[in-house]
Formats: C-alpha cells, sequence, structure tokens
C-alpha cells in the first residue's frame, strides 16, 4: 500500500506485483480542523500566513508583503517563525521595513499593526483557519518544508518555495490543481500572490480545489485497517 501512484509505480519498476500493489491514499490526510475559535482584529483584512519560517525567508515574505500592502490595503500578515528563538534575529528585519508590526504574545491586533509576529507555543494551526491564504516556509532554504495540510484543512490556498523532500507526495497532489502552488524563486512568490490577491474567481476555484482535494484523500486509515483485516 502506497501513499501516491508515484510511489506505487517505483515499487512495480523494482518487482512488485501490479496486482497485489496499490495507491491507500495518505494517512496525514486524516486531520480535524480546529474548534478554536480566533480573534486577533482579523475583521475586514485579508490576513496572509508565513507559517514555520527558516532563516531568510522571514525577510523574503516581508519585502513582498511591504510591496503588496502599497496595492492592496485589506492585507495583513502574520509571520510565524518556526523557532521562536529566532525572533531577536527578525526584529531588525521589521524594523528596516518600516511597517508597523506587533506580537501575539503582548496581546497586539490586525486593528492596530499590519504585520503580527506569533511568538507563543501551539497556535498555528488554529491560525489557519483565518488565513486568506498562507506561505509554508523550509521551503526556501533546504529544509525539505513543513505540512500544508494545517492550512488545506480550511480549504486556503497554499504556496511553497522549491524545496519540499519532506512532504514531496503531499505537495505533488496539491499541485495538480490550484490548492497549492510550489514557486521555484522569490518572484514567482511575489507573482503567485498577485494573482490570489488579484483574481476573484482564480482564489474561489483555489479553495474549491482544496476542500476537494481533501475530502477525496481522506480514509486512508480506514483501507489500512480493512487490509489488515483481511490478512488476519
Amino acid at each position: 500500500m502506497t501513499q501516491s501512484e508515484i510511489d506505487r509505480n517505483k515499487l512495480i519498476s523494482i518487482g512488485a506485483p501490479p496486482e497485489k500493489t496499490f495507491v491507500m491514499k495518505n494517512l496525514k490526510f486524516d486531520v480535524k480542523r480546529t474548534n478554536e475559535t480566533v480573534d486577533i482584529g482579523q475583521d475586514g483584512f485579508r490576513v496572509i500566513i508565513a507559517g514555520s519560517t527558516h532563516k531568510t525567508e522571514e525577510e523574503i515574505i516581508i519585502n513582498i508583503f511591504k510591496e503588496k500592502l502599497q496595492k492592496y490595503s485589506d492585507i495583513k500578515l502574520l509571520l510565524v517563525p518556526r523557532h521562536t528563538t529566532r525572533i531577536p534575529q527578525i526584529v531588525p528585519v521589521l524594523e528596516e521595513s518600516k511597517i508597523n508590526y506587533g506580537f501575539r504574545s503582548k496581546g497586539d491586533t490586525f486593528a492596530q499593526k499590519d504585520i503580527i509576529v506569533l511568538d507563543t507555543m501551539g497556535e498555528l494551526s488554529k491560525m489557519y483557519s483565518i488565513c486568506y491564504f498562507a506561505f509554508i516556509g523550509g521551503s526556501f532554504n533546504n529544509t525539505g518544508g513543513h505540512n500544508p495540510l494545517e492550512a488545506t484543512v480550511y480549504s486556503k490556498p497554499t504556496i511553497t518555495g522549491p524545496s519540499i523532500h519532506n512532504f514531496r507526495d503531499i505537495y505533488w497532489l496539491l499541485s495538480q490543481s490550484k490548492a497549492g502552488k510550489i514557486v521555484k524563486t522569490p518572484e514567482e512568490l511575489s507573482d503567485y500572490m498577485e494573482v490570489l490577491l488579484s483574481d476573484k474567481e482564480f482564489y474561489e476555484q483555489a479553495c474549491k480545489d482544496c476542500e476537494t482535494i481533501f475530502n477525496d484523500q481522506q480514509g486512508a486509515l480506514d483501507v489500512v485497517i480493512e487490509e489488515l483485516k483481511q490478512v488476519l
């Protein structure tokens, strides 16, 4: 039982019997939405989340956000570094941007700030429920990316850089539609963000694609259990 058609074909190519090798879907899709409510002053704004960012990625996303903010006054940025210990390194980048920013731990909201740094633990998953779309970090610095499904479960489109080997199969599935986009450069990231911000019809289809793919891929655990019952 494989996670994807790519893996199935690879196993068959090295001798696995095709009649006994099939796709079971991906167990990672068996995740649930949180029921927690979020209020950080996001009403009336389109919140972009930059989730699980690593070194150099904060500068990339802040620079792009600054450019977009000049055109779209209703956008906000929730910046979520993968490791909160890096925040002292990020503050100078924020200062240089001249954009007003605040911190979740201090109770700052989007009513007063254009950028909020999520410097608390265990809150990122629920924050995806309020985003317009998300950039998933760890993808511009060879980390291998992070899980985009925390956003996809809320039917929110995701964008990632080229380093995705940790979640290759998931990104491959999402990128077959408008649900997810893999970009190679910061310039491509900016261009695709522009599409999502400016083309309402495209954005709405991307959200629908997220829902479709997520629904199609759920149920992997049940498949595995049923197969094990046959063996046992």
